[in-house]
């Protein structure tokens, strides 16, 4: 998405700020919600600026380490791969960061910040204010709040309840407008400041160390920030009556000329948190491997689906190559848990085909009208197994079509002794592709299984037992053979969303429902990098919409569960460095 910019005449945004000051301001969309403030006893101004900066890739700016950057770190808790969204274009980021929730929740996709909507005319759409508006509605309503950016959209669609929109066309006008306001007396309570230099350098040369006007963007923003914060420095309140907490966030990466998409370099940015009496420490995501468990059945079940899987069908009749693989963990072994099902729900033979075990371990599949359930590895061992099946064709001498089925386990062909001839088998169905517990009534099914996937994808053509042994243990998408062939890939490790994003087909999630939640998973597979802490880090995912809820406890502003919001509060565990009595 190309980022538009609009300026404001300093005359009439005057006279904006102005009337605003006095009538714009005090209308929010709930009720305002009264409570005692955390236990925290706060100085006189607690004060918050976040700099939020497009383009920022993480990669790149550790590789050019700016010194006036490196600089700033020694004050801050900070880590190098927060989780921006998915997708990372800048209208989703840019919903995230000012709602604190993400996009799997707010469903904003593009620059219309239009909700997605699907065909039902009674749909409900649900809006989610920014962090200024339910600044409105928390203890604090009086609190004063700013912006000064380069998107015009930002404080028109996202935050008109900003108290002082100062909407600017370069990046220098962007620090310089910020290094003024810094310089008054009275300054605003939050701020927040978008920086964007970055972005259209990476889209100029590249996101990338050696690119020569991705790493002056980089120097340059490193710059400002640190002349911003020695103006903060040189407050005459600055840690006296007043105390302050700098966020810098980037909003997106990029790979090689380009941004807004889901691939990690993409989506993983720099974070940090500044303030004079921080102690430096480092968070890191390495070596954590942040799953869902599926689990439960009938009305406590955790699972995952697509309600129209009609372009994912097996199909019918004797052609159609496809392939499906998926990685599993389990240690639970039952009889006839469902782990995947396309198919009735029965445990008989039926149109569409069906994943489930046994209390051997194995792994099963009915598709069509037969049941493969030839003895082969234990998968319900408590490690991560890698399960394919591939449906191919022949044709013999006298043009005869045929089409056949085999299995694998871990990249080892399973030696199935029976008929593998499915040419009369229908496959087509239109239920729900599930993850886990499907309802089946079947005699004999216990539910689900406690288990987790990864690294699920869907092929419109026959992988070779070659390239399925390949497939094992390959190291993401990019690396898996016949990636022009995918019609669907599910990583299962966004970490963040209430989804398993489809990183071909990004309008194809896997949605997840009931009491989910993201945890740390101990077992690593072949395919998983980063087997272990990075050293002298504390080990943790940190989300863009952790930076709202650092902000609130800054400020010591509860926030009620009714806001729903996303993010974890974690900078309470450090009081001891900065809150004094």
């Amino acid at each position: 998405m190309a980022i538009k910019y609009k300026i404001f005449p300093i005359s009439i945004l005057t006279l904006v700020i102005g009337l605003c000051s006095s009538s714009c301001k005090k209308y929010p969309d709930n009720p305002p919600y009264f409570q005692e403030i955390d236990s925290l006893r706060l100085p006189p101004n607690r004060k918050v600026l976040i700099i939020g900066v497009d383009g920022f890739a993480s990669a790149a700016t550790q590789a050019i380490a700016p010194a006036k950057l490196t600089g700033i770190l020694q004050k801050s808790k900070y880590a190098w791969d927060e989780i921006s969204d998915r997708p990372s274009n800048s209208a989703t980021v840019w919903k995230t960061l000012t709602s604190a929730v993400q996009s799997s929740t707010h469903g904003i996709t593009d620059s219309s910040f239009a909700p997605a909507q699907n065909d039902d005319e009674h749909q409900v759409i649900k809006r989610y204010p920014s962090i200024f508006n339910l600044l409105l509605s928390s203890t604090k309503p009086e609190l004063t709040t700013g912006f000064i950016g380069r998107w015009n959209k930002i404080p028109e669609l996202l935050i008109p309840e900003v108290d002082a929109p100062l909407v600017l066309n370069t990046d220098q006008l962007v620090k310089d407008s910020l290094i003024a306001r810094l310089k008054s007396v009275k300054t605003a309570d939050v701020t927040l400041v978008q920086f964007s230099d970055p972005v259209e350098a990476g889209i100029q040369g590249g996101f990338d160390a050696s690119a020569a006007p991705y790493k002056a963007a980089i120097e340059k923003l490193a710059g400002n920030l640190d002349e911003i914060i020695n103006t903060l420095k040189a407050r005459p309140g600055y840690n006296k009556s007043e105390e302050w907490l700098v966020i810098i966030t980037g909003t997106n990466g990029g790979v090689n000329n380009s941004y807004g998409n889901g691939t990690v370099p993409e989506r993983t940015v720099p974070v940090i948190y500044y303030n004079e009496r921080f102690k430096p420490l480092e968070f890191s995501a390495q070596g954590i491997n942040l799953n869902v468990t599926l689990t439960g059945s009938s009305g406590n079940v955790v699972r995952a689906r697509i309600n129209d899987p009609s372009n994912l069908s097996m199909g019918t009749g004797s052609s159609g190559a496809r392939t499906v693989q998926f990685k599993m963990l389990s240690s639970t072994k039952s009889q006839y848990p469902v782990l995947i099902s396309n198919s009735s729900e029965n445990l008989n033979y039926a149109n569409g085909w069906s994943v489930y075990t046994t209390n051997s371990g194995y792994w099963q599949l009915i598709i069509g009208n037969r049941k493969y359930e030839t003895a082969a590895w234990d998968v319900l061992d408590g490690n991560w197994h890698t399960c394919t099946f591939v449906l191919y064709d022949s044709v013999d001498a006298g043009g005869t079509k045929k089409r056949w089925i085999k299995r694998f386990t871990d990249g080892k062909r399973i030696p199935d002794t029976q008929n593998r001839d499915i040419s009369s088998f229908n496959l087509v169905n239109t239920l729900p592709l599930t993850l886990g517990f499907a309802n089946f009534t079947s005699s004999g099914n216990t539910g689900a299984l406690p288990v987790n996937f990864q690294d699920i994808v869907f092929y419109n053509t026959a992988l070779t037992d070659a390239e399925v042994t390949a497939a094992n243990c390959a190291v993401g998408m990019n690396a898996f053979p016949q990636k022009d062939k995918m019609i669907g890939f599910w990583p299962c490790n966004d970490g963040f969303q209430s989804q398993f994003s489809n990183l071909v087909n990004p309008v194809q999630p896997f949605v997840l429902s009931g009491n989910f939640a993201w945890a740390n998973l101990g077992k690593i597979h072949c395919s998983m990098p980063n087997p272990t802490a990075k050293p002298g880090t504390i080990q943790t995912q940190f989300q863009l919409p952790d930076v709202a809820r650092q902000v609130f406890y800054w400020l010591g502003v509860t926030v009620p569960s009714s806001w729903g919001i996303g993010g974890t509060k974690w900078l309470d565990a450090y009081e001891t460095e900065f809150y004094k009595q």
